[in-house]
């Protein structure tokens, strides 16, 4: 359709197309989450490593996911529902084959006509656009990464294949596709030295290298390079493989570096009703695995011309894959009948074409030959559907290398056809490959399965032999004439057969003899005659029976249309019933919902309260803590003030002994002799005081949390006049 729109051919406009590439940027962020699909809400947590938290970013400690996001097991289904969304509010519709593919129509006075076509992978955009049509309003849809118009010769990469538009000889315009960057990257591989005079088993490392490498080539082969198909799948992948398959995978590896350059070529057909579909089928015999079979089928585009001579073809699709059954089957199998029946019901004998070898090009994908697969590559590059022979295509043969002189050993086998069921006799068989030319108009017109009873066989006659066959290109001569006798009818072959005798037996019997023996045959002749009228009134009787059960049939059959238009109905019914229950279920579920946050906003709030409570409670307990330390302080203080009570009360004892003293020291001083004596104690006794009064002072001072300056005494000589206390107390807060 790209080539096409871009000469101007694609339907019936005459305008050009133009074709774009684009990439949809953060496409997972963009969407929002389905409340149907996701009954509760969905929270985040977010990072909490040293770096975000020196951002400042991630402010609360829960979020609500409200859109789209990374990670999630939805995201992409989000994104596809989003894009579809976007591009329906736009008028697009999807194609009822492929999801994917999105298309939009104008209304062109009785008839619509397709404006503008998108292919959709994940967040890579492929499309193609009328040239009177407004592209901008598809690319006001979404936030791109990138967009690119296609131009000539200026490759782009999609989905790692890269798409270039060329001209061709003629000078319009063609696709070609490739994938050059990844086969150069492949690595190339080799067996060691002397690996191939030991044992052909492969190695559990040549094994997961096999393994590898058939994956790698699979890839390429569905996308690109359909002469690789049938290497990768007639290779054995488990522990059959040997070491002359790795080889084979290292040589295909060689093969795809050397044509690199080589890739799929869609050729400029014009697409429209009058297009023609070509399908190429071969079949190999028991190569594949366990004796198997390998079919392979090719697929294209062309013009209607196809039947009169070579014709440009584009590849749309091609297969190479075992068979399920043998490429030349019994026709007794009731399968096999079954499938010629709806052959013969679906398909006309114009559109079956039987090819010469040299002209099957799908032969490459039915078996492993690199001369097949060479000129199945070249075929590629410039295709060309041939159906007819003529020396335009044997020009065309002989450029692609391929000998039309000669015949390649063919891989089909024949089979026997009873000419006495004409109902397996509606197509001639030869053995050569079939093609098949479906226009496009006729594939609308195919019914999607055989449906109804098949129209009766026609009865043989009964002189036929049940056991005539024929096989090879064409039905004998002698068959061609038994089955001449047939339509003839009994009769007339009866009158052929009694002249050949009169004719033989003349010479040599007497004219009485010859008339009594011919007397003889004519009523042993009326006699079968009779019998053969009984049995075709028997047969008319069924007839007739099966004609009334045809129409006991039919009148069932319009029976259970109607209960079919009824259930129909009911459908439609409870169709609607079910959207609009669906559409209730979903106010509800909003309800539902807005009460689900409400629970969620409760909770948060109850957590806060709980936090905020177990903050109040741990206060208190620190208060707690703080007024026991300071009543234990108020304690130690009162012990204090009791020691200082204490240490007055000493003071005063010890100054009514020094009082004492005085009072002895002047009884003393009137005796006399004694004075000096007298002094020298007086000294003594001084000294020896404030040792004492200092030494009480120290050990009633409080120990924790108080400070307390000792007591002085200042004694003036010979006689002390006073004692001075001071006292200074000191109470830290623990805090």
């Amino acid at each position: 359709m790209l080539t096409a729109g871009l000469n101007g051919e694609l339907f019936t406009s005459g305008l050009r197309w133009q074709a774009w590439v684009a990439d949809a940027a953060t496409a997972f962020l963009q969407g929002a989450q389905d409340t149907v699909e996701r009954k509760l809400p969905l929270y985040l947590k977010p990072p909490s490593d040293g770096v975000i938290k020196l951002t400042q970013h991630w402010k609360a400690r829960l979020y609500r996911i409200r859109g789209n996001i990374y990670g999630l097991c939805n995201a992409p289904l989000t994104w596809y529902r989003e894009v579809s969304k976007r591009l329906e509010s736009i008028n697009y519709r999807k194609h009822s084959f492929d999801a994917c593919i999105f298309y939009k129509t104008t209304q062109q006075e009785d008839r619509e006509e397709i404006v503008s076509i998108i292919l959709v992978y994940v967040d890579d955009f492929l499309g193609i656009y009328r040239q009177d049509y407004p592209i901008e309003e598809v690319r006001s849809l979404f936030r791109w990464g990138s967009i690119t118009d296609l131009e000539p010769y200026v490759p782009v990469t999609f989905k790692g294949k890269e798409l270039e538009i060329q001209r061709n000889e003629a000078g319009r315009f063609v696709l070609k596709l490739t994938m050059k960057k990844f086969l150069n990257n492949l690595s190339s591989g080799s067996l060691k030295r002397g690996r191939q005079q030991e044992s052909q088993d492969l190695s559990m490392e040549e094994q997961k290298e096999l393994r590898s490498i058939c994956g790698c080539l699979q890839w390429v082969s569905t996308q690109t390079r359909p002469d690789l198909a049938s290497t990768v799948s007639l290779t054995p992948h488990g522990n059959e493989a040997k070491l002359e398959h790795l080889k084979v995978l290292f040589e295909a590896i060689e093969y795809l570096h050397q044509t690199s350059d080589d890739g799929l070529v869609f050729q400029d057909i014009p697409f429209n009703a009058s297009t023609t579909m070509v399908a190429y089928s071969d079949a190999s015999f028991a190569n594949a695995r366990k004796s198997g079979s390998q079919i392979g089928l090719v697929i294209g585009l062309t013009t209607p011309d196809v039947l009169e001579r070579p014709t440009t073809l584009t590849v749309v699709d091609w297969r190479s894959t075992r068979s399920p059954r043998a490429p030349a089957p019994v026709l007794n199998d009731k399968r096999t009948l079954v499938s010629i029946r709806a052959i013969q019901e679906s398909v006309s004998a114009r559109q079956l074409k039987w090819l010469p070898t040299q002209y099957q090009f799908s032969d490459c994908l039915t078996k492993v030959s690199k001369d097949l697969r060479d000129v199945f590559r070249r075929w590629l590059q410039n295709a060309k559907a041939v159906l007819t022979e003529s020396d335009e295509a044997k020009a065309y043969a002989q450029s692609l290398g391929i000998e039309t002189n000669g015949k390649r050993k063919n891989t089909s086998e024949s089979f026997e056809l009873n000419l006495a069921d004409r109902s397996q006799v509606a197509m001639p068989y030869v053995t050569a490959p079939v093609t098949q030319v479906l226009p496009s108009k006729e594939l609308k017109e195919l019914p999607e399965g055989t449906s109804g009873s098949p129209p009766a066989a026609e009865p043989a006659p009964a002189d036929v032999p049940a056991d005539v066959t024929a096989t090879g290109e064409e039905v004998t001569g002698e068959a061609e004439q038994e089955a001449a006798e047939a339509e003839d009818g009994p009769k007339t072959k009866r009158a052929q057969s009694l002249r050949a005798r009169v004719l033989a037996e003349l010479g040599s019997s007497s004219a009485e003899e010859v008339k009594q023996r011919l007397v003889k045959e004519l009523e042993e002749e009326g006699r079968k005659v009779a019998s053969a009228k009984a049995i075709e009134e028997e047969k008319q009787t069924l007839v007739d029976e099966a004609t009334a059960e045809v129409a006991q049939l039919s009148k069932a059959v319009e029976e259970a249309t109607e209960a079919e238009t009824e259930a129909v109905q009911r459908v439609k019914e409870i169709k609607q019933k079910k959207k609009e229950a669906a559409k209730l279920t979903a106010l509800k579920k909003k309800e539902l919902q807005g009460y689900e946050d409400m629970l969620v906003l409760l909770d948060l709030e109850k957590e806060k309260c709980k936090r905020r409570r177990e903050a109040e409670e741990s206060r208190a307990g620190e208060e707690d803590a703080k007024r026991q330390k300071i009543e234990e302080l108020m304690k130690v203080v009162e012990e204090a003030k009791k020691a200082q009570d204490e240490l007055k009360r000493k003071e005063k004892e010890a100054r009514q002994q020094v009082r004492s003293l005085e009072k002895e020291q002047k009884k003393l001083a009137r005796l006399g002799p004694f004075s000096r004596r007298v002094a020298k104690a007086k000294e003594t006794k001084e000294q020896a005081e404030p040792e004492s009064v200092e030494a009480e002072t120290k050990e009633a001072s409080p120990t924790e949390g108080v400070e307390v300056v000792a007591v002085k005494r200042e004694i003036s000589t010979p006689v002390p006049t006073r004692f001075e206390v001071h006292e200074v107390i000191s109470i830290e807060d623990s805090q």
